[in-house]
């Protein structure tokens, strides 16, 4: 009995979904924006766009595509973000983090796909099992992460967002 529920637990485990501050990708985007009511709507170059406060500091942005799911997720810390933020492979990170605590905690592969992120940073990009892309960028003086941004590869690369030179 007690190897029965401890399997389950683990299917369990393994079915849950991967997230970024709690959106996940493919989601609608429409549910998202209802769980944060006020979002700002606005429109981009891949679909529509909805940012909304983070609690804990920080923005979210997400992007749907023309079928009305999410796209893209994109979480800014900001100066006043404090706290943790769950990430795909380490659901409680800390903003204070570094790139190290992170792939320390993923499993995920890094590659060479973040094109040059802003002055005084530094760009990680980690391929998840779902082939999609997230881009880690921590600041380089060692403050914690900046920003958290996942997508599809193709898309990303089609924003500019990977590298030119990045194979698909």
């Amino acid at each position: 009995m007690a190897a029965a529920a401890a399997a389950v637990l683990l299917i369990a485990q393994a079915a849950a979904p991967i997230t970024l501050a709690g959106v996940v990708l493919g989601s609608s985007a429409k549910d998202v924006v209802a769980a944060h009511k006020g979002a700002p709507a606005g429109k981009s170059a891949t679909g529509s766009v909805w940012s909304f406060a983070r609690p804990g500091g920080g923005t979210i942005k997400i992007t749907a595509g023309d079928d009305g799911n999410v796209a893209i997720v994109d979480f800014v810390a900001g100066a006043s973000a404090a706290g943790t933020i769950d990430l795909p492979a380490a659901p409680s990170f800390a903003l204070a983090g570094t790139h190290d605590a992170y792939s320390n905690a993923s499993t995920y592969v890094e590659s060479d796909a973040c094109a040059q992120p802003a002055s005084n940073a530094t760009c990680y990009a980690y391929t998840l099992e779902d082939g999609s892309e997230l881009l880690l960028t921590f600041s380089a003086a060692g403050s914690g992460l900046r920003e958290a941004l996942w997508g599809d590869r193709a898309l990303l690369k089609e924003l500019g967002l990977i590298a030119a030179g990045t194979t698909l």
